[in-house]
């Protein structure tokens, strides 16, 4: 309902030893079709926010690729943990999203938040999110999982739930198996949005630092 159609036959899920999977240096990954999870995840109590964001990926990282640079790891990372917040706000209720947003969810990577991305950012690592890197770089990753997070929340209220879904669905239906450009996607969110968002694409994703807000 989210990102449209799910693209595959089936969906497996793949047991790795916990040993194998830190030393590749993940807990989740996820493929066409299926994501490898290590046996320590699955002993665990089922984690709706560690699932919900390996199955985002199914649309993001797996049906739609990046185009080009620009956009950090957005396209792939940023709309995967979206996708794992909706799944948090949708089942387990506002509050438990609410608490995910500013200090990240239980028995999950609690840098994937608000909380997060200012640990980050104090840490003097930071770069607007959706910045041109060629390649993978670590801070790219965990911008997208944090301050990425934060910036498409704030886009989907602001044009409201539904504008933003659909916006996802054109891509999702339009781009299948294939790749688009991150000023394509700020098109089509909003041409359904009916407005410019310039400013608030500059606030959230092409600057460093938290967003400023001023009242008068």
């Amino acid at each position: 309902g989210e990102f449209g159609a799910y693209p595959y036959d089936g969906f497996a899920l793949v047991e790795l030893p916990t040993a194998a999977a830190e030393a590749a240096g993940f807990s989740g990954a996820s493929f066409e079709g299926f994501m490898a999870a290590s046996s320590a995840e699955l002993d665990a109590p089922f984690n709706l926010a560690y699932f919900g964001h390996e199955l985002g990926h199914q649309w993001w990282g797996n049906l739609i690729t990046k185009q080009g640079d620009e956009g950090g790891m957005l396209l792939d990372e940023g709309l995967a943990q979206y996708g794992s917040l909706r799944v948090v706000e949708e089942l387990a209720g506002p509050a438990a999203a609410e608490g995910y947003r500013r200090r990240g969810y239980p028995g999950y990577n609690i840098d994937q938040s608000g909380l997060g991305y200012l640990r980050t950012a104090a840490a003097g690592l930071d770069e607007p999110v959706a910045a041109a890197n060629p390649g993978y770089t670590r801070l790219t990753h965990v911008l997208a999982n944090s301050k990425g997070l934060l910036a498409f929340d704030h886009l989907a209220r602001l044009i409201g739930r539904d504008r933003f879904s659909a916006a996802l669905r054109e891509i999702t239906t339009r781009h299948a198996f294939g790749s688009i450009a991150w000023r394509d996607v700020r098109g089509v969110v909003e041409a359904h949005a009916g407005r410019d968002l310039g400013p608030v694409f500059a606030q959230w994703f092409n600057r460093t630092g938290a967003p400023d807000f001023a009242v008068e």
